[in-house]
């Protein structure tokens, strides 16, 4: 008895129909059929009555689908629980980013991963890039979630989406009126930024955006991470330019404009960092998840 048989019953007997069935299964219905009967003569019963349109159990065969069911349940936990044996150092991820971040896409791709690999599980932490990069060094964490690349040695880089710049500002500021912003509007109006203690920076990236489009911006206030910055240019006449995926975070009296450079949209990276030769198999996956689009 082989385990495609049972695979085969299942489908049909759950379909009522040898094509529906074959289709759930993805193959065709000529071999599907005649595994199934292979599989009735190795038991020497009848499983499925076969009518015209369609197929039904008999009472062996609902005997029978009750119990392979539950074995083709149990054998899906005996996988996992040999991989686990087998790698148990992979079989949860510990990641770090910071909340920012976890309003964007990364939620989704941390979603995804725990729906097409639920063998695994993951500890999320809350840390500072410079923070994250001492952790993944020191093999505290596994994978680090990043706004600016690092080029510290033993890391190593993907690089996972190009996020749109928005401004964020009080909704009484002179700009709030304009549907969109260029960098150099921004000008006569201080900005709000957020430092990290490991350059470089995203605060790096953003002076050098204003640069570009032609001025030296005056920096109003520092603040500790961009949700911070977000928040002070709520309560100010100052300008924070953050990640679009902020807009989930409702501030009272705070809108959102996008930025655009000549006309052209202003985006920031985001990157994934782990250890240089990591080999373990649920990074990999993270990976997988984080950077194809099926």
């Amino acid at each position: 008895m082989k385990l495609s048989q049972i695979e085969c019953f299942i489908a049909v007997a759950k379909a009522g129909h040898f094509g529906r069935g074959a289709e759930t299964i993805h193959r065709s219905q000529p071999p599907v059929s005649r595994q199934i009967r292979l599989l009735e003569e190795e038991l020497g019963v009848e499983l499925l009555a076969r009518k015209p349109t369609c197929v039904e159990l008999t009472v062996a065969g609902k005997a029978f689908l009750l119990e392979v069911e539950q074995g083709m349940r149990h054998l899906a936990s005996g996988v996992r629980a040999a991989r686990n044996t087998v790698r148990p150092q992979t079989a949860k991820l510990r990641i770090a980013t910071t909340p920012s971040v976890m309003l964007g896409i990364f939620s989704a791709v941390l979603a995804k991963f725990q729906r097409r690999f639920p063998e695994y599980g993951f500890d999320l932490i809350s840390a500072d890039k410079s923070s994250q990069v001492s952790m993944l060094l020191e093999g505290k964490i596994d994978v680090a979630v990043v706004r600016s690349l690092t080029h510290a040695q033993g890391i190593s880089a993907i690089r996972l989406i190009n996020e749109p710049i928005a401004a964020a500002l009080n909704s009484d500021h002179p700009l709030a009126t304009r549907s969109q912003l260029e960098v150099k509007d921004l000008s006569p109006f201080p900005l709000i930024i957020y430092t990290g203690r490991f350059s470089p920076s995203v605060a790096d990236q953003l002076i050098e955006l204003c640069k570009k489009a032609g001025f030296i911006p005056e920096v109003q206030a520092e603040a500790a991470d961009m949700q911070s910055a977000a928040f002070m240019a709520s309560l100010s006449s100052g300008i924070a330019l953050v990640a679009a995926s902020l807009q989930n975070m409702v501030t009272p009296n705070l809108v959102y404009r996008p930025v655009l450079l000549e006309a052209e949209p202003v985006t920031m990276p985001l990157y994934l960092l782990h250890r240089e030769g990591d080999k373990a198999r649920s990074l990999h996956d993270l990976i997988a998840c984080a950077t194809r689009d099926d």
